[in-house]
């Protein structure tokens, strides 16, 4: 499912999304940007339509959330935390499309 690019700063993740994926937010917040396709990002506030072209943040206070379709989105947050976006549902490996 994903790429990633890390600094002491930032971590850019290129997230390939083939029909569902459940995420853990682990930084202060997250910024969104969909580069293709189409989906749905779903959190506790309710289910949000994605397409080609959308940009989103998810703010502190989403700690869960899950995107479903076929879709590509560049996303990023700061590393305040120290922390990295963890995957719920499985490994890094299972979900890399590489």
């Amino acid at each position: 499912m994903r790429n990633r690019l890390f600094s002491s700063y930032f971590t850019v993740y290129k997230w390939d999304i083939e029909s569902r994926a459940e995420l853990v937010q682990d930084g202060p917040f997250n910024l969104g940007s969909v580069i293709e396709g189409i989906g749905t990002l779903i959190t506790s506030e309710g289910e949000f339509a994605l397409q080609k072209g959308d940009h989103f943040i998810l703010p502190n206070g989403v700690e869960r959330f899950e995107i479903e379709g076929q879709l590509s989105i560049i996303a990023s947050h700061p590393n305040h935390k120290g922390g990295t976006q963890q995957h719920v549902a499985g490994t890094a490996k299972e979900m890399a499309n590489v």
